[in-house]
């Protein structure tokens, strides 16, 4: 039973993904989700259904357009493998795990959108601030109705998630005066606090520093980047969410068994 449920969480995943993507991509282009079909970004080819399967359109195509034999991004089918890992993962947690098809599925949906604002946190260096709030107040509805948190700690999550990165910011800017975040940080950091609760919020922006030190270090390894690069914070917070949501009550339990 449960390994039917997470297969077809996966393959669900799969298909939302390659709407994310079209999501995020239509987002930065100010093109609406609603009018026109998916085209190449080279050619203009408008894709017809046969090119547009996840996965299996990128593999039998060979990673290039049909008509113009341009490379298709690589990051098409890696979103949608990473939706498809998402979505059973989550699934697993609210349904399996806590027995509760409406925290699962209503996570599942939250971090949708979460995941829409890592990818255009990636490709522009900002975060679209109405995301970021619908996903909060998704999440806080999701999280009381199901039980799963109290008012008490869902509004914890939020303030606390919302001042530790208010405080990083504007304390970094009063010592170095310089940004060394966005504004928007805040927003998601709450945001996230409504998705995850106190104290695992504590427990994302933690993983989410770690995380970020590490890819930020094998990317000036590689010399992908300097010191002076610019590095978008959200995708690390979501990253960081979702390692809270697996281990975080065992990294607390830890923490009091030897403080």
């Amino acid at each position: 039973m449960t390994t039917a449920l997470l297969t077809i969480s996966a393959l669900y995943g799969l298909i939302m993904g390659s709407f994310l993507n079209v999501v995020a991509v239509r987002d930065g282009d100010r093109h609406s989700i609603l009018v026109g079909r998916s085209q190449c970004p080279h050619c203009k080819h408008v894709l017809h259904w046969y090119e547009l399967i996840p996965l299996l359109s990128f593999v039998f195509q060979r990673a290039r357009c049909r008509k113009c034999k341009k490379a298709i991004s690589w990051r098409y089918p890696l979103v949608e493998l990473v939706t498809a890992a998402l979505t059973a993962f989550l699934i697993w947690f609210g349904v399996v795990q806590n027995g509760s098809w409406i925290l699962g599925v209503g996570l599942v949906l939250t971090f949708y959108i979460f995941q829409v604002v890592s990818m255009i946190d990636i490709d522009s260096m900002e975060i679209p601030l109405e995301y970021a709030v619908g996903a909060g107040v998704l999440g806080a509805i999701v999280n009381i109705w199901s039980q799963h948190l109290t008012v008490r700690d869902t509004l914890l999550g939020v303030v606390v998630g919302a001042g530790v990165i208010a405080f990083v910011l504007y304390g970094w800017k009063l010592a170095f005066k310089q940004d060394g975040m966005g504004v928007g940080d805040i927003w998601l950091a709450g945001a996230l606090g409504a998705a995850v609760g106190y104290p695992l919020i504590l427990i994302t922006i933690g993983l989410a520093s770690i995380v970020g030190a590490i890819f930020g270090s094998i990317a000036l390894l590689s010399k992908r980047a300097s010191l002076n690069s610019a590095i978008p914070f959200g995708p690390y917070l979501c990253i960081g969410a979702l390692l809270a949501l697996l281990w975080g009550q065992h990294i607390l339990q830890w923490y009091i068994l030897y403080p």
